[in-house]
């Protein structure tokens, strides 16, 4: 190639890389990404976020009602944080039940407490069943 060839595709290709996005998107993930947004997907999502809702709502309830439980904080999430009398003897409860929860007791303040996401409703029955 001649030096003037090389010297302008040079400045072509910078021209080109300033107007590229700094990570570009692959077509695959554009089509998963538009996926997403269609109306049924969207439909999903919702009835989803409801289901948490309802469940987490039921969990919440239940759990007020166990006596190992001290206090349930409310929650807007997919999670609630659970405040045990034994903290201690409910995480092993969980654990031998197969089930993992985040142990919060490392924060000074929360001392007593686990963090439960919420599950379906058979999950959220084998819990409850776990700390009763």
């Amino acid at each position: 190639m001649a030096p003037t060839t090389i010297c302008r595709t040079s400045r072509i290709v910078a021209s080109l890389a300033r107007c590229q996005a700094p990570y570009p998107i692959s077509a695959s993930s554009c089509a998963a990404a538009l996926d997403a947004l269609a109306p049924s997907a969207r439909l999903r999502s919702h009835q989803a976020a409801a289901d948490v809702r309802v469940e987490r709502n039921r969990l919440r309830s239940t759990l007020t009602t166990l006596q190992c439980v001290r206090q349930v904080l409310r929650s807007d999430a997919n999670f609630l944080l659970v405040r045990f009398h034994d903290a201690q003897l409910a995480w092993e409860r969980l654990i031998d039940a197969g089930i993992v929860v985040r142990d919060m007791r490392a924060d000074p303040r929360l001392q007593d407490a686990l963090r439960i996401t919420v599950g379906s409703p058979e999950q959220n029955a084998r819990l409850l069943e776990a700390l009763r």
